[in-house]
């Protein structure tokens, strides 16, 4: 589980299906990787990075437990 992604899509108002929409990346592919139930390839952690915020490091994003926003 990414607890920071988890926060920042709440903070946002992003549902999966959202960033599912703003990624292209399919509902199916993308919720297990929201959850941390599948690896996240680089590609796709910055395609959801840049759907949620730009501002955001990829390391505080997807670190596996919550730390302080970085932007």
């Amino acid at each position: 589980m990414y607890p920071n992604l988890n926060a920042e899509m709440a903070r946002r108002n992003i549902t999966v299906a959202i960033l599912s929409e703003r990624t292209g990346i399919p509902y199916s592919t993308l919720a297990p990787k929201v959850r941390g139930e599948k690896p996240v390839k680089m590609a796709e952690a910055r395609l959801i990075r840049d759907a949620i915020s730009v501002h955001l490091t990829l390391d505080y994003l997807f670190a596996e437990q919550a730390l302080e926003a970085v932007e």
